[in-house]
C-alpha cells in the first residue's frame, strides 16, 4: 500500500508543477486541452486528470481549487502532505473498486 500512496503523492507533485506552468508550455496545453471528434463505443479510459480529480476530490478540493492553490508550491506541498498522513497507514487515500 506504500506504492499507492507515493504514486499519489508523485501524481499530485507533477500535477502541481504543471499547473504553475506558463500557459504557451506543451504539458499546460496537453492538461486543459480538449480533443474534438467522438468516442469510440463502451465505456470511456480513464484519463490522468479523471485521477487527478478523484485525488483532489479525496482533499475536499475541485480541480480549479486545486489549480489555484497549487500556484503556491510551499501551500501546495502542504495540502499534498495533509492528504497523506491523513490516510490509515496500511491503506491507500482512495479505495479502488
Amino acid at each position: 500500500m506504500q506504492e499507492c500512496r507515493h504514486n499519489v503523492l508523485r501524481r499530485l507533485r507533477h500535477f502541481g508543477h504543471v499547473s504553475r506552468m506558463g500557459q504557451d508550455r506543451y504539458p499546460k496545453l496537453a492538461l486543459e486541452g480538449y480533443v474534438h471528434g467522438q468516442r469510440g463505443r463502451g465505456r470511456p479510459k480513464k484519463r490522468w486528470l479523471d485521477v487527478v480529480r478523484s485525488d483532489c476530490a479525496d482533499m475536499g478540493l475541485t480541480v480549479h481549487h486545486a489549480i489555484h492553490l497549487a500556484q503556491d508550491r510551499d501551500a501546495w506541498r502542504q495540502s499534498i502532505a495533509k492528504l497523506l498522513l491523513r490516510a490509515p497507514a496500511g491503506a491507500s487515500p482512495r479505495q479502488e473498486v
